[in-house]
């Protein structure tokens, strides 16, 4: 039998580390944009920061990474990109319009999987993470969180729905030749974070871990005088 010679990928923990590492330095360089002096900060938004694993690249407002015929984009999403989405999709509505006041909002990414290899992929999306500078990690949200935060609106159970439809939430494989995509919800991160990475945990090619990962810079605007309550 012939030895596999291709390339194994890089581990996940070191590239994580040497992202979270520059990022501690650029937040003393003060290299990030924030609201100063103590005004309220907007609402939060994300576009890819610089890539330090290798084989991830910068494409549009997503992050894509790519090993031996697999190839997976990330996209953070705004809440208007995530409505025109679901305006696209029939059926369904956006789960996460018109929440209640005072309510943050989900931090929301698309994540589209091809495989051009000749083997299977398989994806544990629970497993998936989103870490911030400080350390600070939490994984996709489940069902149950959908649940308590739609608790009180009257259209709960059409939302409810529109989650289970199009969210990444269980295990799934991706045949070769095949493509799938979907959607990751993270609960909020503090104003605090600065930098986020996405770290596609329990992702396989064949019989292969495939620590792919994703690094977003967090932008905060100063609230407008109108936004503030």
């Amino acid at each position: 039998m012939n030895a596999d010679r291709s390339a194994a990928p890089p581990s996940a923990a070191a590239a994580r580390a040497g992202a979270l590492l520059v990022a501690a330095a650029a937040l003393l360089a003060g290299c990030f944009t924030f609201g100063m002096g103590g005004s309220p900060l907007g609402e939060p938004s994300l576009r890819p920061a610089h890539q330090h694993s290798a084989q991830s690249q910068v494409v549009g407002n997503a992050v894509v990474a790519s090993y031996q015929g697999l190839t997976v984009s990330m996209e953070p999403l705004s809440p208007e990109h995530l409505d025109l989405l679901y305006q696209n999709r029939p059926g369904i509505v956006n789960p996460l319009k018109n929440l209640p006041a005072g309510v943050p909002p989900p931090i929301a990414f698309r994540v589209s999987v091809r495989n051009r290899s000749r083997q299977p992929a398989q994806l544990e999306p629970v497993m998936f993470t989103l870490t911030d500078q400080e350390g600070l990690r939490t994984r996709p949200m489940h069902y149950q969180d959908f649940y308590q935060l739609f608790a009180d609106m009257p259209d709960a159970e059409q939302r409810l729905r529109s989650v289970d439809a199009t969210t990444l939430s269980s295990f799934l494989t991706v045949a070769s030749g095949a493509e799938r995509d979907g959607f990751l919800y993270f609960p909020p991160m503090p104003e605090s974070s600065r930098l986020l990475i996405l770290e596609l945990g329990s992702l396989y090619l064949g019989s292969r871990e495939v620590p792919f990962l994703a690094e977003f810079e967090v932008v905060r605007t100063k609230a407008s005088p109108g936004d503030r309550k």
